[in-house]
C-alpha cells in the first residue's frame, strides 16, 4: 500500500484547525513539527505551548483526491507540498542510518548491521522504531552511569520497557 504525504507550513494559529480538517478529509495521521528552530521548554501546569511556525504533515490513503484535499486545507499564500510514499518495511528501513553510539567513553550500543568497535563493552542490538538506540534521555543517563560502574559478579536488572538495554 502506498500513501500520499501532504506537508504545509502554517502559523500556530492555523495548525489546530488544519489538523482537524485533515482528519475530516480522511487523513490516517497528522503530525505537527517545529518549522523553524524554536525550542519549547517545559510548560507550566495547564499550558500547551506551540511553535510560532508549524510544519503539518498528514498521511492520506493512496487513492485520495489531492486537489480536493488541497482545496480544503490550503490557506491563501501557503502552498501544499505532496509526495507519494511507497510501501516499505518501515521497521527496518531506518536501520540503514543507525550507527553505534558510545556512552561513558567505553560502553557501546551497536546495531547488528554495523561493525562493532574493538571493545569488550558492546551491546549488539537492532533498535526498534521507538526503543533501542539508547538515545532517550533517561536511558542515556543510565548507560553513562553503567559505563563507569563496577558490575563484575553482580546482577543488573533493567526495569524499563522496550529493547532491554
Amino acid at each position: 500500500m502506498a500513501w500520499q504525504k501532504l506537508v504545509l507550513e502554517v502559523s500556530s494559529d492555523d495548525s489546530h484547525r488544519l489538523e482537524q480538517s485533515a482528519m475530516e478529509m480522511g487523513a490516517l495521521s497528522v503530525s505537527l513539527e517545529d518549522a523553524g528552530d524554536e525550542p519549547l521548554l517545559e510548560p507550566g501546569p495547564g499550558e500547551t505551548p506551540m511553535w510560532s511556525r508549524v510544519r503539518l504533515i498528514a498521511l492520506f490513503p493512496e487513492n485520495s483526491d489531492r486537489a480536493a484535499v488541497s482545496s480544503a486545507l490550503t490557506i491563501p499564500g501557503i502552498e501544499a507540498e505532496w509526495e507519494q510514499l511507497e510501501d516499505r518495511d518501515w521497521e527496518r528501513v531506518w536501520l540503514d542510518d543507525a550507527e553505534p553510539v558510545c556512552f561513558g567513553n567505553r560502553l557501546w550500543i551497536c546495531p547488528t548491521n554495523q561493525p562493532s568497535p574493538d571493545t569488550q563493552y558492546a551491546v549488539r542490538l537492532d533498535p526498534g522504531l521507538a526503543f533501542g538506540t539508547g538515545r532517550h534521555a533517561t536511558t542515556a543517563l543510565c548507560l553513562e552511569w553503567l559505563a563507569h560502574a563496577e558490575v563484575r559478579d553482580r546482577t543488573v536488572l533493567d526495569y524499563g520497557c522496550g529493547s532491554g538495554i
